[in-house]
């Protein structure tokens, strides 16, 4: 079994072809895939001074018609400082639980944003990596080649101030304004 994210789609119809491709993958019957939608990834460019409003993007629309499709097991959301907060993940996640889908969270990641909190107020497993505390968590390991490897894989900062992220020749804009946290703490 493996778990398969939409979440680079950004908007309704993008994230509804990934979840739909993810399901036709499923009925070959070859591996059995679980889809999780995680349209609450980044902010697409054109939503970057309307975040609030992106939020009830998904929350009104995404969310509802991917759970009333049920073309997604579950819903994920990133939430860190600078992406989504634990607000609007909360309210991202109520609505896909009331539409059948069970709520996941990525959630400090690089750094403290009330992620863990809220994944224990409300029941959900939290997905935290704490790359950029890394060094910090352990002290005695030499963590930071491997965060290195992973910036390799790509990531290019844009004249707004967006990272590009380049992933085996798949280019999506991924407003990920936290991985300056991890510059600035691993002196990039």
């Amino acid at each position: 079994t493996v778990e398969i994210k939409s979440g680079y789609g950004l908007d309704l119809t993008n994230e509804i072809k990934m979840l739909e491709a993810i399901n036709e993958l499923n009925e070959e019957e070859v591996i059995s895939v679980i889809p999780t939608f995680l349209g609450a990834h980044a902010y697409p460019a054109d939503y970057r001074d309307r975040k609030e409003e992106y939020v009830r993007e998904i929350s009104d629309r995404m969310v509802p018609y991917i759970g009333s499709k049920k073309l997604a097991a579950f819903c994920d959301v990133f939430c860190e400082e600078g992406v989504f907060t634990a607000d609007q993940s909360r309210r991202i996640l109520a609505t896909a639980r009331s539409y059948g889908m069970q709520p996941r969270l990525h959630a400090d990641e690089l750094a403290p944003s009330g992620g863990a909190e809220l994944a224990a107020e409300i029941g959900v497993p939290v997905i935290a990596s704490a790359l950029a505390q890394s060094g910090k968590l352990f002290p005695d390991l030499d963590v930071k080649p491997a965060l290195e490897a992973y910036l390799a894989e790509g990531w290019d900062l844009d004249s707004e101030g967006v990272y590009n992220e380049r992933s085996a020749g798949i280019y999506d804009a991924v407003c990920d304004l936290s991985l300056l946290l991890i510059a600035d703490n691993w002196d990039c």
